[in-house]
């Protein structure tokens, strides 16, 4: 997999720019939302320009946050990322895991994180969001069981999460109409501990698991 991130494609290159472009005009008019599109565009292009082959679309899903300061300042960032890793916390659905994923953070309130605007050089209350430029073509969630505990050991969280076999991405999408519905197709499963375990795989292949 790695080396086929690593192929240089020219031709490649020139359908990202078509890929990413397309949906944008189609559906923004112009406003903030449509220059953010701009500006998005241009980073994925530039990103991928010399490391790009067809597996980037099949698993890397392109997410944008944007961090709005009191003082007016925008500060924006794009991530590639091959897995979308999900807290457990209190949820009981892979859904309301998602949804936590994609919440608003705000910064420099008490119990958040402190961090400085660039702007004006202060640690005023700031909001970040983000949302999925797309989702890969082949997603793959996982669930982070293995956390860190208070004392800095690690335990793993054998707690059920339900999940349904359809997945609507939809509503974290930054473009609407793109199709990022997904249908269940494999489950990675883990029996055991932090000491010890085992690794096995339930497989869809029509309408029987395997």
């Amino acid at each position: 997999l790695d080396e086929c991130k690593a192929e240089l494609s020219k031709t490649n290159t020139i359908q990202l720019r078509d890929t990413m472009s397309k949906p944008f005009v189609d559906h923004h008019k112009p406003s903030v939302s449509n220059r953010l599109g701009t500006v998005c565009a241009h980073k994925w292009t530039k990103t991928f320009s010399t490391m790009y082959s067809k597996w980037v679309p099949t698993f890397n899903s392109w997410m944008i946050s944007q961090i709005k300061c009191k003082c007016g300042k925008l500060h924006h960032n794009h991530e590639v990322h091959t897995n979308i890793q999900l807290d457990i916390g209190k949820q009981q659905h892979v859904t309301h895991c998602i949804k936590e994923f994609a919440r608003p953070v705000y910064f420099n309130t008490p119990d958040g994180i402190e961090w400085k605007c660039d702007g004006c050089n202060q640690t005023q209350i700031a909001k970040k969001v983000s949302t999925f430029w797309r989702t890969a073509d082949v997603l793959i969630v996982f669930l982070k069981r293995f956390v860190m505990t208070n004392t800095g050991s690690y335990v793993k969280l054998n707690k059920r999460i339900q999940f349904d076999t359809q997945l609507d991405m939809t509503p974290y999408h930054f473009h609407s109409k793109l199709n990022s519905k997904y249908t269940l197709q494999s489950v990675g499963c883990h029996i055991g501990n932090m000491q010890s375990g085992h690794y096995f795989s339930l497989v869809r292949k029509g309408s029987d698991w395997h």
